[in-house]
Order: C-alpha cells, then structure tokens, then sequence
C-alpha cells in the first residue's frame, strides 16, 4: 500500500515560515500551489516571497517539499492565512 505520511507541517521561526508538504512521487500529475488570504474570503496564488527551497527524497516512494517565506513578509502583514492546493496537471 501507500505509505501514511504526516502530509503537511508548518513551522514559524519569528517572522520565518517554512511549509513542507509530503508527497507520492508517483503522482506526477499533481502539482500544490500556495495560496494566501488575509480574510479567509480572496485567495491568490501566493506570491514570490514564498517560494520552494527544498526537497527530499525518502526513499520510500515520497518526497518531502518544503517552502519558505521571506524573512520578514509574514511578519509585516496583520494577518495571514496560507493553504494548499493540490492541481490535477494534464499529462
């Protein structure tokens, strides 16, 4: 079967975010969007601060993706809501 991973953590490091999300690297026809709100209404496609800085193979049929915002974009902002979205790609 599948393996059972944890699919997304999130972590604040001060004004520092780091999103990973673990992924089946069979489904390469799924490719995850950030996107961001500060009302939890409008959503946009996150913008370039937040951006994919690394990726880790482990071996078992998944991969970790892990992307960081700019240091200093989550911190000048009142609030905001970040979430993802899996997009089924054509082949």
């Amino acid at each position: 079967g599948l393996p059972n991973p944890v699919p997304i953590t999130l972590s604040l490091d001060s004004d520092q975010l780091a999103l990973s999300i673990r992924a089946n690297q069979a489904a390469d026809d799924i490719v995850f969007q950030l996107e961001s709100s500060g009302d939890l209404s409008n959503w946009t496609v996150s913008p370039e601060e937040i951006t994919l800085t690394s990726t880790t193979n482990h071996g078992d049929g998944t991969s970790t993706l892990t992307y960081t915002g700019s240091a200093g974009y989550f911190g000048s902002l009142p609030r905001q809501f970040i979430r993802v979205r899996a997009v089924l790609v054509s082949p």
